[in-house]
């Protein structure tokens, strides 16, 4: 088992999530994914609808990591907010099978 997996692959996230929906389905790991939209959609059309359906047929929570517009990210290491959201979005997104609730 797994507990956590980054998956940032420039647009090939699509084909490692169709290699690993066993584990998806297992629920244990929470992923933590860099999206290209472009370039998922160039490998496969469907892509982001696809890997949106794969985390929601298995109960997974989706939040999307919004930077806080009043910090220098680049200087504090940090200025990250957690955002509950309805699908994977382009940028970074955190997909885990419990939520994230208490962090944010």
């Amino acid at each position: 088992d797994v507990d956590a997996m980054l998956i940032d692959i420039e647009g090939a996230e699509v084909l490692a999530i169709e290699g690993m929906e066993k584990l998806i389905e297992k629920r244990k790991t929470t992923f933590f994914l860099e999206v290209h939209e472009p370039y998922i959609q160039a490998i496969r059309s469907d892509g982001m609808n696809y890997i949106n359906e794969v985390f929601k047929q298995n109960g997974y929570k989706i939040y999307w990591c919004e930077l806080d517009k009043n910090s220098d990210y680049k200087a504090e290491r940090g200025g990250v907010r957690l955002v509950p959201s309805d699908d994977i979005r382009w940028e970074h997104c955190i997909v885990s099978p419990d939520g994230l609730e208490d962090l944010l």
